[in-house]
């Protein structure tokens, strides 16, 4: 919804341009024709066109001498309306141009919206929720004009008509009060659980994003440790080499490890037990949770098989049962991400589903 309200401090700064036109209003009334029925005069800022007098002071509205246009309203015609809006309803343009400026920010927020993936269906429960706090936060950009408007009026003689919360008895006042306030916390409540719901596919890729560039630097040291443990067991570096190269390697991946346990450290723990969807995600954080147990035991087990290359009781069986308990945390990670992937596809958005098939992709083919 940030670009809901980007578009609301746009459209606030676009409202200065009424400036001119809110000045006239509050500007003193030259020539008044004290006294004058309403009606047509000549315009005290044009001599060429007539201005319409209401009885009380210059309205807006002009034209040719002699041209027919529709009769503006006279003073006793307008009215003071709620919400310090004026009465008839369909005449106040700055009704008008608050309700354009509400409905232009409401196509913004779907549009802002379906732009960024979230499903069509869910858009007007989004949405919705909000647009109250939303039609207050535009309101609050009229209501300093609305107020030296309203006071201007009551000089002028306009009488206030319908309910005014200006003038509601304080008991009233109160219970309208707490009745805002119940319906901006039950927005805000709404909102809140229809975005946490929303936001799964979003939460997994954040933290698969920290947590799988953390990751992909102890790859690319523990490829390093690996090939010294090849080169040990074909022969092509000796014990002493080895063990300068394995220790250079060890010394990087340690903090290495230590940045994946702060950033696995805010995991949330997966509740297996729900369906659908719910479970699907649980079943995505589960592939990260599995990622930050099992990573740390990998290389602990590569080091086991080091210390076992260079001891003197050197056991080839030892190593074997190594690098098959090596291979089976391996596996227990790769099967995590295929099962977890598979789980959420059917509820990513088209473009969430490009980066989640890019992962499946990855391990399958290991």
């Amino acid at each position: 919804m940030s670009g809901v309200f980007s578009l609301l401090r746009l459209l606030a700064i676009l409202s200065l341009s009424f400036c001119s036109e809110f000045l006239r209003e509050f500007g003193d009334n030259v020539k008044k024709p004290e006294g004058a029925e309403p009606g047509w005069y000549e315009d005290p800022e044009d001599s060429e066109r007539e201005r319409f007098w209401n009885g009380k002071y210059w309205d807006k509205s002009t034209r040719l001498p002699g041209e027919e246009v529709p009769t503006p309203l006279s003073i006793n015609e307008f009215w003071l309306g709620p919400l310090l809006f004026r009465k008839p309803f369909g005449r106040d343009y700055a009704l008008t141009t608050y309700l354009i400026f509400l409905g232009l920010s409401f196509i913004s927020g779907v549009y802002t919206e379906f732009q960024s993936g979230t499903r069509i269906e869910l858009i007007p429960i989004l949405l919705i929720p909000v647009f109250p706090l939303v039609a207050i936060y535009l309101y609050l950009f009229f209501l300093p004009y609305l107020l030296l408007r309203r006071r201007r009026d009551k000089k002028r003689g306009l009488q206030r008509v319908g309910p005014d919360f200006i003038n509601i008895k304080p008991k009233k006042k109160v219970l309208i009060g707490i009745a805002s306030i119940l319906g901006v916390w039950l927005s805000l409540s709404v909102l809140g659980r229809v975005i946490g719901e929303d936001s799964d596919v979003e939460e997994f890729l954040d933290y698969q994003q920290k947590i799988g560039s953390v990751l992909n630097r102890y790859n690319s040291e523990a490829a390093v440790a690996v090939g010294v443990v090849r080169n040990i067991s074909d022969g092509v570096i000796t014990a002493g080499d080895g063990i300068t190269q394995f220790t250079a390697s060890a010394s990087r991946i340690t903090p290495i490890l230590k940045d994946l346990r702060e950033e696995c450290e805010g995991l949330p723990t997966p509740n297996m037990t729900g369906s659908g969807e719910k479970l699907a995600y649980a079943k995505a954080m589960n592939i990260l949770l599995v990622t930050c147990n099992i990573t740390p035991q990998q290389f602990l087990v590569l080091q086991q098989i080091f210390r076992e290359q260079i001891s003197d009781s050197y056991s080839q069986q030892r190593i074997d049962e190594l690098v098959l308990k090596l291979n089976s945390l391996g596996k227990l990670k790769s099967d995590a991400a295929i099962d977890g992937i598979r789980a959420f596809l059917p509820y990513a958005s088209e473009q969430e589903k490009v980066t989640l098939n890019a992962l499946l992709d990855t391990f399958q083919n290991r």
